[in-house]
C-alpha cells in the first residue's frame, strides 16, 4: 500500500488522482497512433509507431500503415550524450504529473516509463502540438537527438512553417520639370525594394529596405517566443488564395508593383505566390499576416535614446518640490500636486484631496516635474497634496 501511494497522490482540491514518474529512468515505451475520427485514412497511410528507448543508448522502432502492414522496423544506438538528454528531458517533464492534453478527434499516445527498481509508469495524451507547448518540444528534442524528422512522438509531427520570405518592388516613372515649356516631358524612373524575411531557426525577423543610390535601411528582430509565435499563427496552407483582378481593371503604365511570396515548412515543402501588390493581387489572408507583423514592429518601435523626456530630465535637487499631472478619468484635465515623496511613478493610482469638501479621489499620475520652490508652476499655498498610493482597501 505504502509504494502505490507512493506513486499516486490525489489532489482533493482538483479531485483528481495525478500520476508521477519517480526516480531515475531506465526505458521509454511509446506507441503514437495517428488514427482519429473522421475520413478513413489509405491502406497506404502511416497511423502508428511504436518507439523504445534505453539507458545504454539502444533504439527500437517500427512503423505500421493502416492496412497493418509494417513500414519499417530497426534497431540503432545512439551516444551517451544523446540518451542521458533524452532520459533527463523525459523524466524531468512527467515527474510534474500527467500533463493536461487530452481532446476528443485526434490521435493519441501511451507512454509507459520504467525506473531502474523496475516500477513503470503509465501515461496517456492527445496527439496534438497546441495542447501543450513542452511536449510539442520535447517530441522535437528527440527526433533532433534521434535524427529522424519522421517520428510521431507526442505532437504527431504535424507540419509548420519555418520561413517567409516576402520581396516587394515598386517602379515609378516621375514627371521632371523642364526648364523649357517646349521640351516636352522627361520621365526619371524611380525604384523601391523591400524584403522581409521572418526564420523559425534563427528565431529572428529581418527587413530591408533598398531606397537606391546606395542607401539601405536594415532591421533585425532577435525574439525567440515571439518569432515562433508568429510563425505558428500562419496556417500551413494559408497565403496561397488569390482573388484576381476583375477584367476590366485599369494598369497603370507609369508604375509598377510587385511581390514575391515564398513559404518554407517543416517537411520540406515550398510554395511561391506572386502577383501584383494591390487587393485583388495579394492573397485573400494578406491583411491579416501583415497587421501582425507591424503589431510585433510597432512594440518594439521606442527608442530611449530619442526620448527627450528622459534624456532632458535633470537630476532631482535635494531642494526642489515633486509636482506631479493626474487625471480623474481617461482623456480629463490635468491637475497638479505636490507629492511628499519622491516613490511615485507615472501611471500610478494616487489617492488625492478633491473639491472644496477635499474629498478623497483616485487618480493617475500622467507626469511627473521637479522644480525649485520660486519655480513652481503653481502657488505652493494653493496647491494640495498626494495623501497616498491607491490600494485595494480603498475601494
Amino acid at each position: 500500500m505504502a509504494n502505490h501511494q507512493s506513486k499516486i497522490r490525489i489532489d482533493l482540491t482538483e479531485y483528481k488522482i495525478i500520476h508521477k514518474f519517480k526516480d531515475t529512468l531506465r526505458k521509454i515505451q511509446l506507441v503514437s497512433n495517428n488514427i482519429c475520427f473522421g475520413p478513413i485514412p489509405d491502406p497506404k497511410d502511416e497511423v502508428e509507431q511504436r518507439l523504445t528507448i534505453t539507458a545504454d543508448g539502444r533504439v527500437w522502432l517500427s512503423r505500421y500503415r493502416f492496412s497493418s502492414e509494417l513500414i519499417e522496423k530497426r534497431s540503432f544506438s545512439i551516444s551517451e550524450e544523446a540518451v542521458k538528454k533524452i532520459m533527463k528531458r523525459v523524466s524531468g517533464f512527467f515527474k510534474n504529473g500527467d500533463p493536461d492534453c487530452l481532446a476528443t478527434d485526434i490521435g493519441f499516445w501511451d507512454l509507459v516509463l520504467t525506473n531502474t527498481s523496475g516500477k513503470t509508469f503509465k501515461f496517456r495524451g492527445s496527439l496534438c502540438r497546441f495542447l501543450c507547448s513542452e511536449l510539442g518540444e520535447l517530441s522535437d528534442m528527440i527526433r533532433a537527438e534521434l535524427a529522424r524528422n519522421d517520428l510521431f512522438v507526442f505532437d504527431g509531427n504535424p507540419d509548420c512553417v519555418t520561413k517567409i520570405e516576402v520581396g516587394y518592388h515598386r517602379r515609378s516613372n516621375i514627371i521632371s520639370k523642364l526648364k523649357h515649356e517646349d521640351a516636352g516631358r522627361e520621365y526619371i524612373e524611380n525604384e523601391r525594394t523591400e524584403r522581409l524575411t521572418i526564420d523559425r531557426a534563427s528565431q529572428t525577423m529581418e527587413y530591408i529596405r533598398d531606397l537606391g543610390s546606395d542607401r539601405k535601411l536594415t532591421n533585425t528582430y532577435y525574439m525567440p517566443e515571439e518569432i515562433t509565435e508568429l510563425l505558428d499563427d500562419i496556417w500551413i496552407d494559408g497565403l496561397s488564395e488569390i482573388e484576381g483582378d476583375p477584367p476590366d481593371a485599369l494598369v497603370d503604365l507609369n508604375e509598377s508593383k510587385e511581390y514575391t511570396l515564398t513559404i518554407f515548412t517543416k517537411h520540406g515543402e515550398k510554395r511561391t505566390v506572386s502577383g501584383t501588390f494591390d487587393k485583388n493581387g495579394l492573397p485573400v489572408d494578406w491583411e491579416e499576416f501583415i497587421e501582425n507583423i507591424f503589431t510585433f514592429v510597432s512594440s518594439y518601435g521606442y527608442c530611449e535614446l530619442f526620448d527627450k523626456t528622459i534624456y532632458g530630465k535633470a537630476k532631482r535637487r535635494k531642494s526642489d518640490l515633486i509636482f506631479c499631472n493626474v487625471t480623474f478619468e481617461d482623456g480629463g484635465q490635468t491637475y497638479s500636486y505636490i507629492a511628499d515623496s519622491d516613490d511615485y511613478c507615472e501611471g500610478d493610482l494616487v489617492v488625492v484631496p478633491a473639491g472644496k469638501d477635499n474629498h478623497e479621489a483616485v487618480v493617475i499620475i500622467e507626469s511627473i516635474e521637479y522644480h525649485q520652490a520660486d519655480d513652481a508652476p503653481f502657488p505652493i499655498e494653493k496647491t494640495k497634496h498626494i495623501l497616498r498610493r491607491y490600494e485595494d482597501e480603498d475601494e
